[in-house]
């Protein structure tokens, strides 16, 4: 059924119906998100923020970035935030099915490759 659900809102393609949340929230999760977004919007630096609270341990370590990447390899829900992006440009939080992620778009290269920074608070 969760399945179902899940396809349908991804069918009305709508930036609403990708921001809906899995039938499990962890508003303790959603809580850490939303105050680590309203620290970067008051002008925290998101690289910091990334080291000290990211649960995506692997990019944590770099500042909370990614390698250069193509858009096929990340999870449907963060590539569609991530397509919305300009360079610089922070996304609001949203939910995928690894966590809550708030991103940000460094630079797109010659190959269509994206570089991206991002906190993960896994729910």
């Amino acid at each position: 059924m969760k399945k179902a659900v899940f396809l349908i809102l991804m069918f009305l393609g709508s930036e609403q119906s990708f921001s809906q949340t899995f039938s499990n929230i962890d508003l303790n999760a959603k809580s850490k998100i939303d105050s680590l977004f309203n620290l970067i919007k008051s002008g925290k630096s998101f690289d910091s923020l990334a080291v000290i609270y990211s649960e995506d341990y692997s990019s944590s370590f770099n500042d909370g970035k990614l390698p250069y990447y193509t858009i096929d390899i990340f999870e449907e829900t963060f590539a569609y935030y991530l397509k919305k992006l300009k360079i610089g440009e922070v996304s609001k939080p949203f939910e995928t099915i690894f966590g809550w992620y708030i991103i940000k778009l460094l630079d797109i290269d010659s190959s269509k490759r994206y570089l991206v920074q991002s906190i993960l608070i896994k729910s």
